[in-house]
């Protein structure tokens, strides 16, 4: 058995220059389907695994991976015809009927989420290989959860993936066992931890999707108690473990929620204007990126409070992008929550070739898969 995985979007961004031709280009990084990559895994372990990016030296590509998958299917000595199951690690099929209320998501469905668009690609770079039966669609999150619950080597654990959006959903908890993978809650896209992150890195100058890693690291420099509970303002924490956060009500037309427009006047009108991609750092903007590193770390330990009493699990896995964010995960390891825990090193999209291949290898062979090598 040999199953590929592959991740990426390649027409998101081509379909956001079509329809909202004068966006900035910072604005056109605001899409999914970037970190395209690809992985290999057969019936003896993982057998390759790369971004991307790693070959064609374009940082966070979302163009298809043909070179990614032509280095794994390199690194494990097969031919494109002996590809078992090729597995994509988004699947927007079952919302498509969401898409069809006005034209626009029309458009969209069809040119970027439709899984005819990544068969298109494979058809264009292997003609020889019939694709009709051998493409599976993994759901987002599932891809993530596999990624980060199978190389774990646990036996059982809670798993959480909180990015900036999956198909529908921004968080996903499941409790991994070796019987797979089970959702236990789940929080919408429209109230993304994610996304609100990004928002603040465009705020303060950086490429949202790009540069969170930059306010993370820009953080320390700051005072969090100056603008933590400003920020804490736009979210409200549940009795569940959940939180909303209503500020992104304020993207009111499409092209806001294309731009974040809506949301960048809401703090520009509380925090002034927006720093400018070539100014000087300020201490203002310091304590503004400390302060949104305190509410992160605050919703986290809030969702995994109750997500621990309600799984009774002692271990955590982790992935997704907001997972990348190491300052956050030493809080969470130091807080002594878990007995155990377990982060997907790739935990940003580029991990979902591999989760979604894990998933598909669990899928077709019912058991925890081989992980040799």
């Amino acid at each position: 058995m040999h199953i590929l995985g592959i991740s990426g979007l390649h027409h998101a961004v081509q379909f956001k220059k079509h329809y909202f031709p004068s966006l900035t280009p910072r604005e056109y990084r605001i899409a999914q389907g970037f970190d395209s990559a690809a992985a290999l895994v057969t019936d003896n372990g993982i057998a390759a695994a790369i971004a991307e990016e790693r070959l064609i030296r374009d940082k966070g590509t979302n163009l298809f991976p043909i070179h990614a998958i032509k280095y794994c299917l390199e690194m494990a000595g097969i031919s494109p015809q002996q590809i078992s199951s090729l597995a994509h690690g988004f699947a927007y099929e079952p919302a498509k009927a969401l898409f069809e209320s006005e034209a626009l998501s029309q458009h969209q469905y069809a040119e970027v989420y439709d899984p005819a668009r990544q068969r298109e690609c494979l058809e264009e770079h292997f003609p020889s290989v019939d694709w009709t039966n051998k493409l599976v669609s993994v759901p987002h999150h599932l891809a993530h959860a596999a990624s980060a619950f199978y190389p774990s080597g646990f036996d059982e654990a809670l798993i959480v993936i909180t990015d900036g959006m999956g198909e529908l959903n921004s968080m996903t908890a499941l409790v991994g066992d070796r019987s797979g993978l089970h959702i236990i809650q789940e929080i919408p896209a429209f109230h993304s931890l994610g996304i609100l992150y990004g928002v603040f890195t465009l705020y303060l100058g950086f490429d949202f999707g790009m540069d969170e890693y930059k306010v993370m690291g820009l953080a320390p420099y700051g005072n969090a108690r100056r603008y933590f509970n400003q920020i804490m303002e736009f979210v409200h924490l549940k009795p569940d473990g959940t939180y909303v956060i209503p500020l992104f009500a304020h993207n009111k037309s499409r092209e806001d929620v294309e731009t974040h427009r809506g949301v960048l006047k809401t703090l520009a009108a509380k925090f002034g204007v927006p720093r400018h991609p070539e100014a000087d750092l300020t201490q203002q903007h310091m304590d503004i990126a400390a302060g949104l590193q305190a509410v992160l770390q605050a919703c986290q330990l809030h969702l995994l409070q109750h997500l621990k009493r309600r799984s009774g699990q002692q271990y955590l896995c982790m992935a997704g992008g907001t997972a990348l964010n190491c300052t956050v995960n030493g809080v969470i390891h130091r807080s002594r929550l878990f007995r155990n825990m377990f982060i997907q090193p790739a935990a940003g999209d580029d991990g979902t070739a591999l989760g979604a291949a894990l998933y598909v290898q669990c899928r077709l062979a019912p058991h925890r898969p081989s992980l040799k090598g």
